[in-house]
Formats: structure tokens, C-alpha cells, sequence
């Protein structure tokens, strides 16, 4: 028992000292918590279908930790020396949504939150790209899955038909983003 009282102020005085020289590094380089990511979603066309000669919107949705203003950049899977720019700000954790416009594109459309010159995010929407002989069913209402049938429907020239669905709120408001849409389809929404 006496040999167990003498090891331990010994274990104690290393443990103190092993602290103390640990903590050293702490001290001098104190912990510095990075700034936490910016989010961005990205939805391209109507629920990702789109025509390939037609502009088409694009819905951004971002939420971050802190403050910032910056611009959304589009960037296209075709080589361009064209710019799509958009002024955007963002207040701490309420997430905002964006509808910008694409133009006429075949491949992904990726979009950029660039603010002093930096890049702070990035996100990437896949598009699924319809010919001239395919159509396009657009819905806004509910239920959502009520004109699924529409989807089996041939098209003159042997094209498919394709059923997008979206909310009311993302309804574009610039009519050349519906020239991939040839039919609107309203049930059970206000369009006073």
C-alpha cells in the first residue's frame, strides 16, 4: 500500500508535466475554425429534361453559416467566351433560392458562387436532353403523380413524351424557358 501513495504523485507529476508541454503548441498556434462550407443545389430544365435549341431555367438553392455576397456564374459543358452572371447575397443559415437561365446547352450546367474574386462553391446538375421529335408534359399541382400516364403517349415522327413536374413557385417567369414545354398542365392551382 505504501508503494502505491509514492507511484502515484510520481504518474500525477508526469501527467502534469506531459500536459504542460502539450499545451505548449496550443498556446502559441491557437485553434482557428474555418469558415463552414456554402451549400448550393442545382436543378437544370424541368425536373432535368430539357430541349437542346431552347433556353432553359435553372434553379439554385444555397444556405450557409455566415453572410456573403458574391455572384452565381454559370458554366456550360460547350466552350464559350460567354459569361452568365447573376448579383447575389445570402444571410446566415436562411436558405435562398435562385431561378437564372441558361441558354441553349446539350451537356451538364454547372454553377459557381463566386464572391472577391474566389470560388466558394460549386454544384453540377445533369441534363437529360430531349430531341425536336420529343415532347415535354409539364405539371404544377397536385397530386404529382396524377399525369404519369401522359408519359406513354406516343408523338408524331415516333418522338417519346416526357412528364417534368414542378411547383407553382418555379414556374419560370421568362417565356423562352418554356420553349421546351409543349403542353402546361394546371390541376388545382390558383392562377388568380
Amino acid at each position: 500500500m505504501e508503494r502505491m501513495k509514492s507511484v502515484r504523485p510520481a504518474a500525477l507529476s508526469a501527467l502534469l508535466i506531459g500536459l504542460m508541454v502539450g499545451a505548449v503548441p496550443v498556446i502559441a498556434h491557437p485553434f482557428q475554425q474555418e469558415d463552414a462550407p456554402l451549400t448550393l443545389e442545382v436543378e437544370a430544365g424541368f425536373d432535368g429534361y430539357a430541349k437542346t435549341s431552347a433556353w432553359l431555367p435553372v434553379y439554385v438553392r444555397a444556405v450557409g453559416p455566415r453572410a456573403v455576397d458574391g455572384e452565381l456564374r454559370l458554366v456550360l459543358a460547350e466552350e464559350t467566351t460567354a459569361r452568365y452572371l447573376a448579383p447575389v447575397s445570402l444571410t446566415p443559415g436562411a436558405p435562398r433560392e435562385w431561378m437564372i437561365y441558361a441558354p441553349p446547352t446539350e451537356g451538364p450546367v454547372t454553377v459557381e458562387w463566386v464572391s472577391d474574386g474566389r470560388v466558394l462553391a460549386t454544384a453540377q446538375s445533369a441534363l437529360r436532353p430531349l430531341s425536336a421529335q420529343d415532347r415535354l408534359v409539364l405539371t404544377l399541382g397536385e397530386p404529382p403523380d396524377a399525369f404519369n400516364f401522359l408519359a406513354d403517349l406516343s408523338t408524331p415522327f415516333n418522338g417519346r413524351s416526357y412528364v417534368a413536374r414542378i411547383a407553382p413557385a418555379r414556374f419560370p417567369d421568362h417565356s423562352a424557358a418554356l420553349n421546351s414545354v409543349d403542353v402546361v398542365v394546371l390541376s388545382g392551382v390558383d392562377t388568380t
